[in-house]
């Protein structure tokens, strides 16, 4: 669904990338994972930890990318989408919503007997029990 890349720093940089890197810089932020995506829908992954500013700044991002990767960033996400654009923020929540629900519906359906493999023996519980000698 999503390509993957990590974004290329270009040689040539504009007046206006100066000043958002200088802005960066004289921010206090120790590390920063950052998505954006392109109109042909590649997604490009940033990014960020500062160890000279603290010596932990790798152990800070490790935790940032685990509250991204499991959702407990969500509800921050949807509230700052919603100070932006109260008008499209109902609609990126059910964009959202639709994708999570076709995510888990396809997870779950699909036939599962064609999932097991028909060679391997299944052994129901109650035959071992059967087999096993109960005074050893």
């Amino acid at each position: 669904m999503f390509k993957f890349f990590k974004k290329k720093k270009t040689e040539e940089k504009s007046q206006e990338e100066f000043n958002d890197e200088d802005e960066l810089q004289n921010r206090s932020e120790l590390a920063s994972l950052t998505f954006s995506a392109n109109i042909e829908g590649d997604v490009f992954v940033d990014v960020f930890w500062d160890e000279d500013k603290h010596e932990l700044a790798h152990t800070m991002f490790a935790e940032l990318m685990s509250k991204v990767v499991t959702g407990e960033l969500t509800e921050t996400v949807f509230d700052v989408v919603s100070e932006i654009s109260p008008e499209k923020s109902v609609d990126v929540a059910n964009i959202y919503i639709d994708h999570i629900k076709d995510r888990m519906g396809s997870m779950f359906s699909g036939d599962f007997n064609s999932k097991i493999d028909e060679e391997l023996p299944v052994v129901s519980p109650t035959e071992i029990i059967k087999d096993y000698p109960l005074n050893q």
